[in-house]
């Protein structure tokens, strides 16, 4: 709306004729927080959400990496004991 120095836009339907909705004004929008939300902007606001955390989970992988050594010789034997049975078959 700034961009094109129009203080109103008419809201209107997708049919051949449109048909008007309503209004909103650069007034709702400023002290009412009321408006419209287009399919772009809401994909790319989830884009936004998405690369942050694809940033956080990158840093967290890196950060574990550099805490944890990684083992350079194997892990103990594993003692196994052998069954026990008790008296009369059980």
């Amino acid at each position: 709306m700034c961009e094109h120095h129009v203080g109103a836009l008419a809201v209107v339907t997708n049919d051949d004729p449109p048909n008007v909705l309503g209004v909103v004004s650069d007034r709702d929008l400023a002290l009412e927080v009321v408006g419209l939300v287009s399919f772009d902007d809401l994909v790319g606001a989830i884009a936004d959400e998405l690369t942050g955390l694809v940033r956080a989970l990158r840093a967290g992988i890196a950060r574990e990496t550099e805490e944890r050594a990684v083992l350079s010789v194997p892990a103990a034997r594993r003692l196994v004991y052998p069954k026990f049975r008790m008296r009369g078959g059980q």
